[in-house]
C-alpha cells in the first residue's frame, strides 16, 4: 500500500502522465516550487491532463493510501505544501487554460497559472482580475487561501471575486460550486484552503482597468515613523476614496543595508503619481519611479525568482493603531540584530493596510467568506517574512522567527490591539490559522468538510495546506 501502490496504479492507468526518479521529466516538475525548504523527493509525479484523470488520480491515492501533495503554482513557502518526501506530486501543469467569457465580464483560468499569466491574457481587453500582487505568485493557493489584492479596498479580495469553483472531490466527482450550485462548498472555498477537494477552474469577475498608475518607493531609515504613519492612515482613510488602489509596504533588513522602508503600489487610472498614495510621496525618498501601464506589465517587473532562497512566513493581525505598528518596529530593529552572522539572512516587517470597505464587500454581497470579519473597523494584517542561504541554518531562523511573531502578538495581545485573525497565505509552517475565524464560522467549515470529504482524504493524506484541525 502507501505510494509504491499508488505510482504503480497509477503508471498503470496513465504511463507517460507518471513520472518516475532518474527522468528529466520528473527532475522538472519535481523543483518547480518557489522555496528551496521544497527540496524534497517524491516518489512519482503524476501530471493529470483532464478533470477525469485527476478524479481517478485521487480515487486511486485514497484506496492505496498514499501521501500526496498537490502543486498548483508552486509558490506556498512551506514544506509539503508544493512537494512531498516519498508521496505522489499532483502536478497540475497541464491546467493553463484562460477563457474570457463572451460579455468581457468574467474569465475562467486553470491552477497552475500564475497572476502574471492571467493579467497578460486579460491586457488586450483592456480587462483585469482581482488577485495577486508580485509575478510568480500562483493564482490557486492565492484564491483559496483568501488573496490580498492591490485593489481590495475597492473590489475586496480575490475570493470575493470568484463566481464559480470547478472542483474534484475526495470521492471522484467533479462539481461546479456556484452562489446557487453546491453553495455550501462555494462559501468554504473563499478562505477554506485546500480542506475540501481540488479545484480545477476559478472562474473570476473582471474590471474594465486598461491602466494603472504605478509607484516604486524606497526610504532611509530614518523616514520609518513616518512611513509607519502612512500606511496607518491608508488603512483609515481609504475607503473615503473609491479609487481601486492599494501595495506592498514593510520595512526590509539586510545586514549590509541596515533597515529599509519600501512601497510597491498601484493606483487604477493614469495619473503620473498616484493620489492615494500622496502621503508616500510626500516622505522624502532614497529611490522613487512613477510609471503608468497596464497592471500584466507592473505585476510582470515584481519577479519573485523561484528557488532563491529559503523562506518563511509569519502572521498575525491587528486593528490598525499608530502606536502599536510604531512599537513592532522597534521590536524588530531588536530582533533582526540577532540574525546578522546568518549568511543570506533578510527579513521583512510587513503591514498591510485592510480599510473597512476591503471587508465589506464580503459583507454585504449575499455570499460572505469565511473570515466574517468585522467591517466597521480597519486592521493590519502583518506579517515577518524571511530568507537565508543554508539548511544549516533552518532551524535557527525557524526558531527565531516563530519566536519573534508570537512575541509581537503577545505584546499587541497586552496593548488591547491584536485580533484572532491570521491572514492564512503569510503564515508559517506550524502556525493554524483556521483557529483565528469565528467559532461558528470554523463549526460550519467543518461540516462542510464532513459533507465533501467524510472520509477526510485532503486531512489525512495531502501533506500540504493547513488543516481545520
Amino acid at each position: 500500500m502507501g505510494s509504491t501502490c499508488a505510482c504503480n496504479i497509477l503508471s498503470f492507468l496513465f504511463r507517460d502522465n507518471v513520472l518516475h526518479p532518474g527522468s528529466a521529466e520528473y527532475n522538472t516538475q519535481a523543483t518547480a516550487y518557489f522555496d528551496l525548504r521544497e527540496d524534497l523527493s517524491p516518489k512519482c509525479v503524476f501530471v493529470p491532463t483532464s478533470e477525469n484523470d485527476l478524479a481517478k488520480g485521487v480515487v486511486t491515492l485514497d484506496i492505496c493510501q498514499s501521501q500526496f501533495a498537490i502543486r498548483g503554482g508552486g509558490h506556498m513557502p512551506v514544506p509539503g505544501a508544493a512537494n512531498t518526501d516519498g508521496g505522489v506530486l499532483i502536478a497540475l501543469s497541464a491546467f493553463t487554460n484562460i477563457t474570457i467569457a463572451a460579455d468581457h465580464k468574467s474569465v475562467q483560468a486553470g491552477p497552475a497559472l500564475n497572476w502574471y499569466d492571467l493579467y497578460s491574457a486579460l491586457e488586450p481587453y483592456g480587462l483585469i482580475a482581482i488577485g495577486g500582487r508580485l509575478k510568480t505568485i500562483g493564482i490557486a493557493g492565492l484564491s483559496i487561501g483568501g488573496g490580498i489584492s492591490y485593489f481590495s479596498a475597492k473590489y475586496g479580495f480575490a475570493m470575493d471575486n470568484i463566481i464559480a469553483y470547478d472542483v474534484v472531490l475526495a470521492s471522484g466527482q467533479v462539481v461546479t460550486a456556484t452562489a446557487t450550485s453546491h453553495s455550501d462548498l462555494f462559501w468554504a472555498l473563499k478562505g477554506g484552503g485546500s480542506n475540501f477537494g481540488i479545484v480545477t477552474k476559478f472562474t473570476f469577475a473582471t474590471y474594465e482597468a486598461p491602466l494603472v498608475s504605478t509607484m516604486i518607493g524606497y526610504f532611509g531609515e530614518p523616514t520609518v515613523p513616518e512611513f509607519i504613519q502612512a500606511v496607518y492612515d491608508l488603512a483609515i482613510y481609504q475607503d473615503q476614496v473609491d479609487t481601486g488602489a492599494g501595495g506592498v509596504f514593510y520595512v526590509g533588513y539586510a545586514a549590509a543595508t541596515g533597515m529599509q522602508p519600501l512601497t510597491l503600489a498601484a493606483q487604477i487610472g493614469n495619473e503620473t503619481k498616484p493620489a492615494v498614495f500622496e502621503n508616500f510621496t510626500a516622505i522624502p525618498s532614497e529611490f522613487s519611479s512613477y510609471n503608468v501601464m497596464t497592471l500584466a506589465q507592473w505585476t510582470g517587473s515584481l519577479d519573485t525568482p523561484f528557488q532563491a532562497s529559503r523562506n518563511l512566513f509569519g502572521a498575525h493581525s491587528i486593528v490598525a493603531d499608530n502606536e502599536t505598528m510604531q512599537s513592532m518596529y522597534a521590536a524588530y530593529k531588536i530582533a533582526t540584530a540577532e540574525m546578522a552572522d546568518v549568511p543570506g539572512f533578510i527579513a521583512e516587517l510587513l503591514f498591510q493596510p485592510i480599510p473597512k470597505s476591503a471587508n465589506t464587500i464580503a459583507a454585504t454581497n449575499g455570499i460572505g467568506n469565511t473570515w466574517g470579519m468585522d467591517d466597521s473597523k480597519a486592521y493590519i494584517y502583518w506579517g515577518v517574512f524571511t530568507a537565508w542561504s543554508n539548511a544549516a541554518d533552518d532551524e535557527k531562523v525557524k526558531t527565531w522567527s516563530e519566536n519573534f511573531v508570537e512575541q509581537l502578538h503577545a505584546a499587541n495581545v497586552a496593548a488591547g490591539t491584536a485580533i484572532d485573525f491570521m491572514y492564512l497565505n503569510d503564515c508559517s509552517d506550524d502556525q493554524k490559522p483556521f483557529t483565528g475565524l469565528p467559532p461558528a464560522n470554523l463549526a460550519k467549515l467543518k461540516a462542510i468538510r464532513a459533507k465533501y470529504d467524510p472520509t477526510l482524504v485532503f486531512k489525512r493524506l495531502s501533506t500540504g495546506g493547513y488543516k481545520l484541525d
